[in-house]
C-alpha cells in the first residue's frame, strides 16, 4: 500500500509564495522555534547525527537531504561498476562461448539489418544450399559482366560467413561485410522480398561466372513451383494457362489452420462478370487452380497486410496452427507422386504494424535436430512449434506472427557439409587471433584498465576521506571541516569518470609499436597527455545571503554538504579549480571555503520575526470571512437599509483588494522586512575567465532544484517572499497602496469600482499590515467628474439607442422582408445588393447591446479587404449568403431613413448586374478571381477525410468488360471509399486492389482524359470529394489473348533501390 506524502501545514496567511525558504518554514514550523544560537542550529540540521535516510533504506539512490554529512546518492556508484567490468576483462569473464556441436551461431543486428539476418540463419539451416556455396570456386582472372556486381566476391562473401558460423566458438558472427558488398542502407526491409531480390540476382549474375552452374541450377529449382490455371465455361469454352510461381501467397484472415488456407486458396471460384471468349456471355466461368510441380523447398507466405475502412494498411494478427510434417497431397491431389515435406523454419514478424517491426525465425538445426529461436545474436533452444497430427487450439506466440513457413523435402540422412581445408584454417587462425585479443585485449584495451584503475583508486581515497566521521562536530574541531557544493562533489565524480571510462585510441601521429621491453606503465609515462586528456570542469556556483553567508534553505534542500577540508582541498587541486567571491559578475575576488559556521544566523532570525508576524492575522481571518457573509448588506446600496449602527465612522474598502487581502499582506510583509538587496556569489572555476566567458545562468542553473527552487532566469537574485506574485489590483513595481484602486484618475473616489463598508474596528485591524493606505471614510462623496463623465456618456447611449429605435420603427417590416430574399431568385427587379450582417444587426439591436455602433449602412463585409471594393459574384457560395438584393426605391428609403437621424450615408452602392458593375462602377476583379480560385480549390482539400467515387471498367477490345466482384458496396461498377487529400493516388490504386483482387499495378485512374500520377496526392491530382456526378475512371488492364489480368514484374522496392539488388 502507498503511503500518504506528508503535507506541509501553513497557516493561510502564512503560506510563502516563494519556494526559496520553503523548507526553512517548515523547519521552523516543525520544531516551534523562537530563539536560535548556533549549538540549537545545528541540532536542527542534524549535523551530529551518524544515522541518515540510506541506512533505513539501502535501495535509496537520490541525494539525502535530511543529513548535511551523507553522500550517498551523489554519482560515485558509477566508478565501482565500471571498475567491476574492468576486473572482468582482465580475469576474461567477459568474453561468451558456444558448445558448437549444442547450440547454433547467432548474429549481430548491425542496424535495421533483422530481415538480412533471418534470411541467412534460415537459408545457411538448408543444407543442400549450404553445400552449394562451399562448392563455388573462384578464379583468378574473373571480371564482372556488370561491374556494379562482383558475383564472386558476394559468394565468397556469403561463403566465409558461412564456415563462420560453423565452427566460431564464439556465441554470434556478423554480416556486416555482406551486408556492404550489397550497399543496403539503415532502412527496414520485408524479409521474403530481400530473398526474392537477392535469389534473382544469384541467379542472373551466376550465369557469367564458369564456377556458378552448380548454385544456379539449385536456385533455380529449390523454389521452383509449377501452377496450371484453368477457365472453364458451362458452354464448353476451356483456356489453360501454365505459370512458374516461387511461393504460396495465402489469405488467412478468419483461418485457423493452415489446411482451411491451402483449401481457400484452390478452391473454384466462379467469375460473375468475366465474359467467355467462347459464349460472349458473363456469370458462367470458373477458375480452377492446382500445382503440377512441387519444388524441393516449399516457401508458403502467410499474407499479413489487411487495410481499413480508411484505407491504411492494418496488420493480421490472426494466429493459425501449421503441421510439422506436409504431404503434396494435402496441396494438390491427382499427382503420380505424393511427397512428404517437414517444417525447418518459422520466419517471424514481430510488431504492431507492416511497415516496421523485427523478424525472427525458429529454425530446426540440422545437426542436433533440435529446435532453437534465431533473434539475432540471441540463440535460444524452444519447443518444435506446430503440430503433429491435428490442430490444439492452443494459442501461441509464434502463430500470431509467422510470416513464412518453410518445409524441405523429408530426408533421414542428411550429412553436414564441411568447408575445404584451406579456406577453414583460415578462419580458425582469424578466430583463435579475435579469441587472443578478446581475452588479454589490445594494447589500447590494457592502457586503459590501467589508467582507469589508477583513477579510480585516487577518486575512491579522496571520496572516503571526504566523509566525516562519526566523531562530532565542536568548537575543537569545527575548522576541519567545511561547506561544499554538491554539484562540485558531482562534478569531481563525474568530470574525472568521463575523462578515464572510455577506452581511447593512439593518435595517428604515435608510434603504435613500442619496443618490446617496454612496459604498459613506461607507455602510459609517455602518451598520457596525447591519449587521455583530462576535461575541464563545469563552471559551479552558489548563492551567498546579503551577509556573505550560507543561506539554510541550500543546506536542508541537500545543496550544500558538510566534508573534510583536506579532502575537499585535495578535489580542488585535482580538478584543478579556485574559489571566487564575486557580485554581478564583477569584483571577483580569491575567497576560501566557507567553513561550518557561515551558515546565516541573521537571516534565519529575521525569517522567524516574519513568520511570527504573519501568523498574528487570525482576527483578520475573522473578519475577511464576516465581511464576506455579509457581502449584500455592506454594499452602498444597501448599507443605510440593513445595517442598524451608526455607519458615519465606517470606511469603504475595495471589494478586489479583499479578495487578494491575503496577497497583498504577504508583499507588504515581505517589503517591511525587506533586507540589502545584495547578492553574493562564491565560484568554483578554473580561473576568471571561465566565469566570465559563461552565460550568466550557467553557474546557478547547476544548484537548483526542481523541487525546492523555481526555475528563474540569470542568477536568481530575488531573495524576497514577495516579489513575483501577480496582483489584478496594482502594478507590481508600483509602490504598494492598500485600497489604492478606489482612487480614480482624479484623485478622488472612483464610481466604477466596487466597494464594501467595514466598520472603524475592522478597518483598523485591515490595515495594520500596511505601510501605505488611502483612507476613504463613509461620507466622502464620489468624484464629481467622474460622474459627469458617465452622465455625458448615458445621455449619448439614450439618443443613439432613441435613432436606432426611430429606424427600427421606420424601416423595421421591409428590413424583414429584405433579409428573407434569396439573391439567387429571379432578380430582375432587383438592382442592388446590401449586406445581410448590416440588416442583422439593425433588425436584432436591443438596447442593452454593446457591439459595435451602428453609424450608416455597413457594406464592409462585403467589400475586399485589399481594395475596399465590391468582389463577390453569383459564382461565389458567399454571395447567397452576405447579400440581400434590393431595388433602387427602397435603396433610397433606406439612406433617407437613415440621414434623418444624423447617421452617415455615403456607402458603396453594389450592383446585381455584374456588367453593370463594370460599366457604372468600380468592381476588384482581382480578388474576385482570387476568391474564385480559393472556393474551386477548397473541394480537393479534406484533410479529415472525405467519399471519392470510383468507376471500373476493363481495358479490352470486348465493349469493356466492367469489374462487379468486390462486394456489397457496388454500385453499377463503382466503389465509394473514404479517402485523404493527402493521401497519394498509389494509396488510392491500393484500395482499389485490395477490393477488386487485382494487382495494384495492372490499374491506371483517370480524372477526366488525364491519367493521375502515382507520386501525387489527391489534392494535387484536384480530385473532388463527393464526387458521384463525375467519378474517377479506374482500367484494369488485360491480356490481348483472354481477359486474363496483366500482372507485370513487380518494382523493386524503395528500400533496394540504390543497393545491388536494384541494377
Amino acid at each position: 500500500m502507498m503511503k500518504n506524502k506528508v503535507k506541509r501545514k501553513f497557516n493561510l496567511i502564512s503560506k510563502p509564495p516563494d519556494k526559496r525558504d520553503i523548507l526553512t518554514r517548515e523547519l521552523i514550523h516543525n520544531s516551534n522555534i523562537s530563539i536560535v544560537d548556533r549549538d540549537s542550529l545545528f541540532n536542527l540540521i542534524n549535523l551530529n547525527s551518524t544515522f541518515c535516510e540510506h541506512d533505513s533504506n539501502p535501495n535509496k539512490k537520490s541525494n539525502c537531504k535530511k543529513y548535511c554529512r551523507c553522500l550517498e546518492g551523489l554519482g560515485n556508484d558509477v566508478w565501482k561498476k565500471t571498475y567491476e567490468k574492468v576486473v572482468d576483462e582482465e580475469e576474461g569473464n567477459n568474453i561468451n562461448l558456444r558448445a558448437i556441436q549444442e547450440k547454433p551461431c547467432g548474429l549481430n543486428n548491425t542496424g535495421n539489418h533483422c530481415y538480412v539476418n533471418s534470411f541467412i540463419q534460415i537459408w545457411f539451416s538448408y543444407i543442400p544450399f549450404r553445400e552449394a556455396v562451399y562448392t563455388f570456386e573462384p578464379i583468378n582472372d574473373f571480371f564482372p559482366k556488370d561491374t556494379k556486381i562482383n558475383i564472386q566476391d558476394i559468394i565468397l562473401t556469403l561463403k566465409k560467413l558461412f564456415i563462420t558460423m560453423q565452427i566460431t566458438p564464439f556465441e554470434e558472427a556478423c554480416a556486416l561485410p555482406l551486408i556492404t558488398l550489397l550497399k543496403l542502407d539503415n532502412e527496414q526491409n520485408d524479409a521474403l522480398e530481400f530473398t526474392t531480390l537477392f535469389f534473382a540476382t544469384l541467379e542472373r549474375e551466376l550465369g557469367n561466372h564458369p564456377n556458378g552452374e552448380k548454385l544456379r541450377n539449385l536456385l533455380q529449382t529449390c523454389l521452383s513451383w509449377q501452377q496450371e490455371q484453368k477457365l472453364v465455361c458451362s458452354c464448353g469454352y476451356k483456356s489453360e494457362t501454365s505459370m512458374e510461381i516461387s511461393s504460396l501467397h495465402l489469405h488467412i484472415e478468419d483461418v485457423k489452420a493452415l489446411p482451411m488456407a491451402i483449401s481457400n486458396y484452390f478452391r473454384v471460384e466462379r467469375l460473375e462478370d468475366f465474359k467467355c471468349s467462347g459464349c460472349l456471355k458473363s456469370g458462367f466461368v470458373e477458375k480452377r487452380i492446382k500445382i503440377t510441380k512441387f519444388p524441393p523447398v516449399l516457401l508458403i507466405q502467410l499474407n499479413r497486410v489487411s487495410y481499413d475502412y480508411l484505407g491504411r494498411n492494418v496488420k493480421v494478427k490472426t494466429p493459425i496452427e501449421y503441421p510439422r510434417l506436409l504431404r503434396s497431397s494435402m496441396i494438390s491431389e491427382g499427382l503420380n507422386e505424393d511427397i512428404e515435406y517437414e517444417l525447418f523454419a518459422v520466419m517471424i514478424h514481430e510488431g504492431k504494424e507492416t511497415h516496421c517491426g523485427h523478424y525472427y525465425d525458429l529454425i530446426k538445426d540440422p545437426g542436433s535436430g533440435k529446435w532453437f529461436r534465431y533473434n539475432d545474436r540471441i540463440v535460444e533452444e524452444v519447443k518444435a512449434p506446430g503440430y503433429d497430427d491435428e490442430p490444439t487450439g492452443k494459442v501461441k506466440c509464434d502463430m500470431k506472427g509467422c510470416y513464412a513457413l518453410l518445409y524441405k523435402i523429408k530426408s533421414d540422412d542428411e550429412p553436414i557439409p564441411q568447408p575445404d581445408d584451406d579456406l577453414r584454417d583460415m578462419i580458425e587462425n582469424e578466430l583463435n587471433e579475435l579469441f587472443k585479443i578478446q581475452k588479454e585485449g589490445t594494447i589500447w584495451d590494457r592502457l586503459w584498465r590501467t589508467v582507469y584503475k589508477k583513477y579510480y583508486t585516487i577518486v575512491s581515497s579522496i571520496w572516503n576521506e571526504l566523509k566525516v566521521s562519526s566523531s562530532p562536530i565542536d568548537e575543537e574541531n569545527m575548522d576541519d571541516f567545511v561547506l561544499l557544493p554538491t554539484e562540485l562533489i558531482k562534478e569531481f565524480s563525474s568530470c574525472l569518470y568521463d575523462s578515464y571510462s572510455k577506452r581511447k585510441v593512439f593518435p595517428p601521429d604515435v608510434i603504435l609499436k613500442p619496443e618490446r621491453d617496454s612496459t604498459v606503465e613506461e607507455i602510459f609515462e609517455v602518451f598520457e597527455k596525447d591519449i587521455y586528456q583530462r576535461k575541464a570542469s563545469s563552471f559551479v556556483s552558489i548563492e551567498l545571503c546579503c551577509h556573505k553567508k550560507i543561506c539554510l534553505e541550500l543546506i536542508l534542500s541537500g545543496k550544500i554538504k558538510v566534508v573534510n577540508r583536506k579532502a575537499a582541498e585535495d578535489i580542488l587541486s585535482l580538478l584543478p579549480v579556485n574559489v571566487f567571491l564575486y557580485k554581478n559578475n564583477e569584483d571577483y575576488l580569491p575567497y576560501s571555503l566557507p567553513s561550518v559556521d557561515s551558515i546565516c544566523l541573521e537571516c534565519l532570525k529575521i525569517l522567524i520575526q516574519k513568520i511570527n508576524y504573519e501568523n498574528s492575522f487570525k482576527e483578520t481571518e475573522r473578519i475577511l470571512k464576516k465581511v464576506n457573509n455579509e457581502y449584500i448588506k455592506r454594499i452602498p446600496e444597501k448599507i443605510l437599509i440593513t445595517w442598524k449602527d451608526d455607519v458615519n465612522n465606517g470606511y469603504w474598502v475595495s471589494k478586489d483588494e479583499l479578495k487578494n487581502y491575503r496577497k497583498l499582506a504577504l508583499l507588504s510583509i515581505g517589503e517591511q522586512f525587506k533586507v540589502d538587496d545584495s547578492t553574493y556569489f562564491v565560484g568554483f572555476a578554473n580561473d576568471v575567465s571561465s566565469i566570465t566567458n559563461m552565460d550568466d545562468s550557467d553557474g546557478l542553473c547547476q544548484l537548483q532544484d526542481d523541487e525546492v527552487l523555481p526555475k528563474k532566469g540569470k542568477h536568481d537574485s530575488d531573495l524576497e517572499c514577495f516579489n513575483n506574485l501577480q496582483l489584478c489590483t496594482q502594478e507590481k513595481d508600483k509602490s504598494l497602496i492598500f485600497n489604492g484602486s478606489l482612487k480614480c484618475d482624479h484623485g478622488n473616489l472612483s464610481i466604477s469600482k466596487k466597494r464594501l463598508y467595514v466598520t472603524e474596528e475592522e478597518w483598523k485591524q485591515l490595515v495594520k499590515p500596511f505601510m501605505e493606505v488611502y483612507t476613504v471614510p463613509y461620507q466622502t462623496s464620489e468624484c464629481r467628474e467622474c460622474i459627469a463623465i458617465q452622465n455625458a456618456e448615458v445621455s449619448k447611449r439614450q439618443d443613439y439607442v432613441s435613432k436606432i429605435n426611430s429606424i427600427k420603427k421606420t424601416l423595421g417590416p421591409i428590413l424583414r422582408t429584405i433579409e428573407n430574399r434569396n439573391i439567387m431568385d429571379d432578380t430582375a427587379s432587383f438592382s442592388l445588393g446590401i449586406c445581410k450582417q448590416f440588416l442583422k444587426h439593425l433588425i436584432n439591436f436591443r438596447n442593452g447591446d454593446k457591439a459595435d455602433e451602428i453609424t450608416g449602412i455597413c457594406q464592409e463585409c462585403v467589400l475586399c479587404e485589399d481594395h475596399n471594393m465590391p468582389y463577390l459574384s453569383p459564382e461565389m457560395k458567399e454571395y447567397a449568403e452576405m447579400l440581400a438584393p434590393i431595388d433602387e426605391e427602397e435603396w433610397d428609403l433606406i439612406q433617407e431613413t437613415i440621414s434623418s437621424v444624423g447617421f452617415d450615408i455615403n456607402s458603396k452602392k453594389i450592383f446585381l448586374n455584374h456588367t453593370e458593375t463594370l460599366s457604372s462602377y468600380e468592381f476588384c476583379n482581382h480578388c474576385n478571381s482570387k476568391a474564385l480560385e480559393d472556393q474551386e480549390n477548397s473541394k480537393y482539400f479534406y484533410p479529415d477525410g472525405g467519399t471519392v467515387v470510383v468507376r471500373i471498367t476493363r481495358d479490352d477490345n470486348c465493349n469493356k468488360v466492367e469489374i462487379s466482384r468486390y462486394g456489397r458496396r457496388s454500385n453499377r461498377n463503382q466503389l465509394t471509399l473514404k479517402m485523404f487529400s493527402t493521401e497519394t493516388v498509389y494509396e488510392l490504386k491500393s484500395r482499389i486492389a485490395t477490393e477488386i483482387r487485382c494487382d495494384v499495378y495492372a490499374l491506371s485512374i483517370f480524372n477526366g482524359e488525364k491519367e493521375l500520377d502515382n507520386a501525387s496526392t489527391l489534392e494535387q491530382s484536384k480530385v473532388p470529394q463527393n464526387n458521384q456526378d463525375y467519378p474517377l475512371q479506374a482500367i484494369v488492364y488485360t491480356s490481348n489473348g483472354s481477359q486474363e489480368t496483366v500482372y507485370e514484374e513487380r518494382p523493386i522496392e524503395k528500400g533496394f533501390k540504390d543497393t545491388v539488388l536494384g541494377f
